[in-house]
């Protein structure tokens, strides 16, 4: 068992590659991409490690919150939305300073 001896077994590491059509002539290897599949056991484990792990991560704040790549529910598109707005309102802030300094003036 793997979460009492802290060992894979053997059963759990071999996987099973097959060949999988992607586009071209059926006859030329390069028509086709490996996709590698594991036992259901190992990929249990695998879902079930990867929740606790990303919950440790979001409960300790471990990860920032500007953090987007690799993370549930975030992606490429919120980042660039969240650097927009950040910009945005750095140039708003930004325009009612020099506006108010110029009145100063």
């Amino acid at each position: 068992m793997v979460l009492g001896s802290g060992e894979v077994s053997l059963d759990w590491k071999l996987l099973n590659v097959v060949p999988i059509f992607k586009k071209g002539k059926k006859d030329e290897l390069g028509s086709y991409r490996p996709v590698s599949l594991s036992s259901a056991p190992c990929e249990v484990m695998e879902k079930t490690f990867l929740a606790g792990f990303e919950k440790h991560l979001k409960d300790n704040a471990v990860v920032g919150h500007s953090q987007h790549s690799f993370m549930r529910g975030a992606s490429c598109l919120a980042n660039l939305i969240s650097f927009y707005d950040k910009e945005k309102e750095t140039s708003v802030n930004n325009r009612q300073l020099a506006n108010h300094q110029l009145y100063e003036v």
